[in-house]
Order: C-alpha cells, then structure tokens, then sequence
C-alpha cells in the first residue's frame, strides 16, 4: 500500500492518527507547560449520513452541527477549543461536497483534508496546514477505503508540527477485516516514521481496551512510534446506543468502555484533567421506561457516539 495525495516527504502514522514532530529546540513539556507547548485533539464520529438517518431517525443535520458546536467543538465557550477536529460518517451529501456547511458551523475553522465521510479541520488561530493527501486501506485494487492526512505547523512554534490521519476501522462484527486494515495502515504509511516524530492516533477504532485488535494496533505501530498510551480513559463508554433500543445494531457493545480512542506515542503526554466527557448527550438505555420515551430522544440526539477529547504536551 502506497501513500496517496501530495508528496509526504515523511511517513505519517495512523488510525485517525496524529503525528507530532518534536522540533530540535522546542520546548520540553513538564508540570508548568506553556500552551504553545501543547496541541488539543477532538474526534468524533458525528453518524451523519443514510444509514445513521434510517437506522436512529436522528434530527436535521444543521441543528445537530449546532450542537455539536456548542457542546463539543467550542467547548466551555472557546476556552477548550479543539486545535485539530477528526470527524467521521459525516457524508458530504449533508456538509457540501466542499465541506461548506462544516466551515459555516464551526466558526474558526478551516478544511485541511478530506475523504469518504472522513473530515480533519483545524483552528486557524493555532496552526498553518502545510500539506495533505490520503491513504487507501482496501483490500481489492479496484476498491477504496481512504483515510486522509494533513499536517500542520504550530503559529506559535513554527518548527513544531503535526500530521493528522483520519481514520475509522471496520464495524465491530468484522474482526478479520479489522486486522487486515491495520496491517495496511502500516504498509500504507511506510515502514519508519522519522526521526524525533511524535504520534498520536485518534478516530473511531470500533475495538474495546484488552481486545486483540487493541494489542495488534499497538504491536503493530510499537517500532515506529515508540510504544502508545490511550488518552481515552478505559472506563469511558464512548458509544450511547444498545441493541435493546435499535434492534439493527449488530453487536452488543460492553458497557463502560470506549471504541473512540486517542492514542499517543512516545514523546508525548497527555495533560492531566483536560479530557472531557461530552456534555449534552442523552444516554439511551435498554429500561423499558427509555425504550417509551426513545421516538421524543432520537430527534434531540447528535449521534450514536460521544466526542473524545484530549490535550497533549511535547
């Protein structure tokens, strides 16, 4: 698998990944860390498109852009805005093909790279793109599954950059197929990454904390970026739906923990208390009490899944 989009002078790495270069000089991130120090990450998959319409019967999408917004993106009125935003199944037949209605909701905010219902944007007044492409994880030639990249520079610290890969694995119920698209990943986003690269991947794994799937990413990516730590924390349960409720969902997902990860590689750390659990998500429960009152929930939902949220240091 070949890396695909504008030359990449450098290997990027993975799954709605991040990678963070450590520029010579740059500063060490320790307890009193400035925040030019530091890059703030927020994934989501916001279950914009024909299946998650037919499947939830979720509002209109312009309202739900809204609150995502509100609640996750310029969080605590701005002061927790994300520096790097990873979506996922948001179809452009809902934001523009361009990505319009995306730009026109989050205020700020500029498209960096985008592929198959996967968006990466980014804060303006924190980073300069400075290039982009994607990554073709399919399994037949003739066929794509693309996860995008982009990477950035810090305004603050020029020589500080970041690459962002947007990626979403297949749906829990194909394992296998799981598997093979990590392995591809790495094929795809080549076999070292360089010297000094700091990385972070994040997106909608579909795999729980202590699953095989967990221990093959890890393993996978462990040489190149130098081991990874989940800044999501294990018991936080990222998914809001259950099969009792939404009888099409094909798998029972295990209450407590989370498939949106952010993973970090060696060289960073996560800042302690700047995870957030999403605010404004009605939790969906299989009581027959939350079943009745499911037709007056849905139209109120942002999606099938909370917002996972991070900082990082450097």
């Amino acid at each position: 698998m070949v890396l695909l989009g504008k030359p990449f002078a450098a290997a990027a790495a993975a799954a709605t990944a991040l990678t963070l270069l450590a520029a010579p000089g740059a500063a060490q991130a320790d307890g009193g860390a400035r925040a030019a120090d530091r890059v703030s990450v927020l994934t989501y998959n916001t279950c914009m498109n024909d299946a998650c319409r037919k499947a939830y019967r979720l509002g209109a999408s312009g309202k739900r852009l809204a609150k995502i917004w509100k609640h996750a993106v310029n969080r605590d009125g701005g002061k927790k805005r994300a520096d790097v935003v990873v979506l996922q199944e948001t179809d452009w037949r809902v934001v523009g093909v361009d990505g319009d209605k995306l730009t026109k909701a989050f205020p700020g905010y500029r498209i960096a790279s985008k592929r198959d219902g996967r968006w990466i944007l980014y804060n303006t007044a924190a980073l300069t793109r400075i290039n982009d492409g994607y990554v073709n994880v399919a399994g037949a030639a003739d066929e794509e599954k693309a996860f995008p990249w982009a990477q950035f520079a810090s305004k603050a610290h020029p020589r500080n950059k970041v690459t962002v890969v947007d990626v979403h694995f297949a749906s829990r119920s194909d394992k296998p197929e799981q598997a093979k698209e990590i392995r591809r990943l790495k094929r795809g986003l080549g076999e070292q990454l360089p010297l000094g690269t700091r990385t972070v991947f994040a997106g909608d794994f579909n795999i729980l904390p202590g699953e095989p799937n967990a221990r093959l990413f890890r393993s996978t990516f462990a040489k190149t970026v130098g081991g990874l730590t989940d800044a999501t924390p294990k018991r936080k349960r990222t998914n809001t739906l259950k099969p009792a409720d939404v009888p099409k969902i094909p798998y029972r997902p295990s209450a407590g923990k989370p498939i949106d990860h952010v993973y970090v590689g060696g060289g960073l750390h996560v800042v302690k208390g700047a995870r957030y659990r999403d605010k404004g998500e009605k939790r969906v429960t299989s009581k027959r009490a939350e079943r009745k009152r499911w037709n007056r929930l849905v139209p109120k939902r942002r999606s099938d899944h909370n917002a996972v949220y991070a900082v990082l240091r450097w």
